[in-house]
């Protein structure tokens, strides 16, 4: 029997022999144990090396993308791959919804067809699950379309003008991209083409409206086609966009000023800017092209406006114009005239004239013509008495009122009335007149006439 020893610096073991002082004996019984101990560690040590290689397997999807699904396939056939974990696999739609027509096997494999006539594009998230104790899951969001057949569906392009660049894209719907597109019946109008991609463009040259038919494949082998009717109109060409207005009228300090700018051509809407030079201070041009505000300062402005219309690429016009602004002031002046004789018993009539010489409008005019020596007066229209008798005299106010009155506008007044049969020698009449806009001269507002009574 084989002895194993080890040194040992206590005394010999009961029941063994030491041949040796120092030295022990280790029998069979505690070299079995040793045995025992040895090839535990060992079994240990080979499964906890299992448990880090299982434990490092970790499930996942290695599926990333998917393919597109065509039109007139015969289907679609994809197997989702995972790996790690513990097969056979089981696979799931954790989340969202495949494109119609498609569905999911619990072996990861994706089948189906196109239903839609049009093109779908999903996304949804799968989960796959191992066999193993415990179970490991994971999960992996994809994306997927389904093409519909191809379909054309231009039917009328944007209307063109005449001599104006025109870009212009023909669309489609379904199909596999990329497009080839042909023009298969009728024709575009002269100066346009069409392009491989689908691009109507050029400048064209005639006026009316054109049919034609444009036809498209897709890159399937073999291709699937569409086509359809289109139309397509072009417009004559615009006349030549300008300003009509050529001059302005004037405007008052401290009075609203407002003004439209016509134009003529082009293309509406038209669109209006200051090109150069400043209008008077107030006032203010806007996109629609009114110059409107209230002028704060007399003097004369020169400026340029310009008119842009919607043509593209647009057409412009411009056009010198300039607004005089006149002070705030009004002079009135007044001339009062009447026969120079009458007799008694006859009639006389007395004039008053107001003209406004500037160089603003006058407002709220207020006329007045008295008279004496005369009786029973009548005023022309509009035109408001009252009479006072003193010692055998009548005295008559008559007034009129105005509005306003323009810078060079002059309005007459009469009144008519009896010269009595006695004691009169001489019948006069005198005027005046005022407004609420500022007088230079108020010198020239009044005037006066006489009448001698003869016989």
């Amino acid at each position: 029997m084989r002895k194993f020893w080890r040194p040992e610096s206590s005394a010999g073991v009961p029941g063994s022999r030491s041949p040796r002082r120092g030295r022990r004996w280790i029998g069979p019984r505690a070299g079995a144990a040793a045995l025992a101990l040895t090839a535990a560690l060992g079994l240990l040590t080979a499964v906890s090396s299992w448990g880090a290689a299982a434990q490092a397997a970790t499930l996942q999807v290695t599926t990333t993308s998917l393919p597109a699904a065509l039109p007139g396939s015969s289907g679609y056939d994809v197997q989702l791959t995972a790996a790690g974990g513990t097969a056979p696999y089981t696979w799931t739609l954790a989340d969202g919804s495949l494109p119609p027509g498609f569905g999911l096997g619990q072996d990861g494999v994706i089948t189906g067809a196109t239903l839609e006539v049009y093109d779908v594009t999903t996304t949804f998230t799968v989960q796959v699950t191992d066999s193993g104790t415990p179970k490991q899951t994971a999960t992996q969001q994809l994306t997927m379309t389904a093409y519909g057949p191809p379909v054309d569906t231009t039917s009328a392009l944007p209307d063109a003008t005449v001599g104006t660049a025109y870009t212009a894209q023909a669309t489609e719907s379904g199909g596999e991209p990329p497009f080839t597109w042909t023009l298969t019946a009728g024709q575009l109008p002269p100066g346009l083409k069409l392009s491989a991609d689908g691009v109507v463009s050029g400048t064209p040259t005639q006026a009316g409206t054109f049919t034609f038919v444009l036809e498209f494949f897709d890159s399937e082998s073999p291709p699937e086609a569409d086509g359809l009717q289109a139309t397509l109109t072009v417009n004559p060409a615009a006349p030549p966009l300008a300003v009509s207005t050529t001059s302005l009228p004037g405007g008052t300090a401290g009075t609203a000023y407002s003004q439209a700018l016509p134009a003529t051509g082009g293309t509406t809407p038209y669109t209006w800017s200051l090109a150069s030079g400043t209008l008077p201070a107030g006032l203010a041009l806007s996109a629609g092209g009114t110059i409107s505000g209230t002028p704060k300062t007399a003097g004369t402005s020169t400026f340029t406006v310009q008119v842009s219309d919607a043509e593209n690429p647009a057409q412009t016009a411009t056009q010198q114009l300039s607004i005089t602004v006149v002070a705030d002031k009004a002079d009135l002046a007044v001339a009062v005239t009447g026969p120079a004789t009458a007799a008694p018993g006859g009639q006389v009539t007395d004039t008053i004239t107001v003209t406004d010489k500037g160089p603003a409008a006058a407002s709220k005019v207020k006329v007045e013509l008295d008279t004496v020596g005369l009786a029973g007066v009548t005023p022309s229209a509009g035109g408001s008495t009252k009479s006072v008798t003193v010692l055998g005299v009548t005295l008559t106010a008559t007034t009129w009122s105005l509005a306003s009155l323009a810078p060079g506008q002059q309005v007459t007044f009469t009144v008519t009335g009896t010269v009595p049969a006695k004691g009169v020698k001489t019948a006069s009449a005198a005027g005046l007149a005022l407004s609420s806009t500022p007088d230079p001269d108020l010198l020239n507002n009044a005037g006066a006439t006489s009448t001698k009574i003869t016989g």
